[in-house]
Parts: C-alpha cells; structure tokens; sequence
C-alpha cells in the first residue's frame, strides 16, 4: 500500500470498481476504495455476492483520509469450486492480503457473509502471528436479539 490519492482520486478508485463489477470485468482480488498512508488500512472481505463495490458507500462515509480495500473475487475465478469451504476462501483472501500489504498493523471486517470469512481470516492470521488490530463484522441483528424491527427485512421476517 503506498501513496496517496485526493478526493476525485478516490472517488475515481470507488467508480472503476464498481464499473468494474458491473460489467463482469473484476480483475483483481483486492479492490482498493481509498488509498492513502494517512490511517491503519482496513480489509473487507466479500459477502455472498463475491464483490467489492458493496462497500463503496462505506469508504465514502469513512473519508478520504481511511484507507479501504476490498477484496473480490475476479470475474474469471468465480466457478463453484471456488466455495469449497469458508477456510479455504478465508486461506486464498489471506494469501492476497499477505501479498499485497505484507507488513504492518491493519483492521479486517466483512459484511454478511463477509463477516465470518473475516472471522476465519482473523483465526488462521492469528495462528501466523499477524492478528489483525481490529476485527469488524457487519450485519443486521439477528431476528431473536429482541432489537425489534428492521425496516430493511422483507415484511414476513418482522412479522416472524
């Protein structure tokens, strides 16, 4: 990770991947939103939906000042074998991470799906000695957290 890029900078990374996934041209396995050495860089992992463009609102919200990179799966890799198991996505996301920032802290998280693949990644990058700083799942609360209702959640989960 290196160098630094303004606002039109970073709002030029969010749209290539977001044109990128829209057009089935994925390329690469980490997408970066912000780059910037100004902050620990955060990793997202990809939910169910294998891309990337899904945190472009986030690392908008984050500012340009907050490095994010999400990982994605190119567009040539995404077979069924490529889901074999959540380790084994986990084990391919953290070669990626190893190779593209290979030193220093970072904070790893994931939404949905991408939230236990983070998981998984912290476990198998802990047992390596590289734990990230901070882990990050995001997703709605469960149904039985007795949060109440979810204006998001199709009507017949409320009404569950």
């Amino acid at each position: 990770m290196d160098g630094s890029v303004g606002s039109s900078g970073s709002q030029a990374l969010r749209n290539q991947a977001f044109i990128a996934e829209s057009l089935d041209r994925v390329k690469a396995w980490i997408a970066p939103l912000n780059i910037t050495d100004k902050r620990m860089p955060m990793f997202f992992a990809f939910p169910i939906t294998l891309d990337a463009a899904c945190y472009v609102r986030l690392a908008e919200a984050l500012g340009d000042d907050q490095p994010v990179y999400a990982f994605q799966v190119p567009s040539k890799e995404r077979k069924p074998a490529l889901a074999t198991s959540i380790p084994d996505i986990a084990r391919r996301l953290v070669a990626e991470l190893e190779k593209t920032y290979p030193k220093g802290d970072f904070i790893l998280g994931g939404w949905s799906a991408g939230a236990i693949i983070a998981l998984e990644m912290a476990q198998q990058l802990t047992r390596k000695n590289r734990p990230p700083a901070v882990l990050v799942p995001i997703d709605h609360a469960p149904l039985n957290a007795g949060v109440g209702i979810n204006p998001s959640y199709p009507s017949l989960l409320n009404d569950a």
